[in-house]
């Protein structure tokens, strides 16, 4: 899917992270400074707006 962005921890807003590991694709990262676990890069809102337009289970 395109239109990836990169975001910081969205518990204290730390952009150091380290890889935990990747699923179909999907990055998941753990934030160094609080721990929290996230997935980044992710889909903008744009995207996904777009992916479930179209999408049709």
């Amino acid at each position: 899917m395109p239109g990836l962005i990169y975001v910081s921890c969205a518990l204290c807003g730390r952009r150091e992270a380290a890889l935990v590991s990747v699923q179909s694709g999907w990055r998941m990262v753990r934030c160094l400074a609080c721990g929290l676990a996230y997935v980044s890069p992710r889909p903008t809102k744009a995207s996904l707006r777009l992916h479930y337009q179209t999408y049709r289970p």
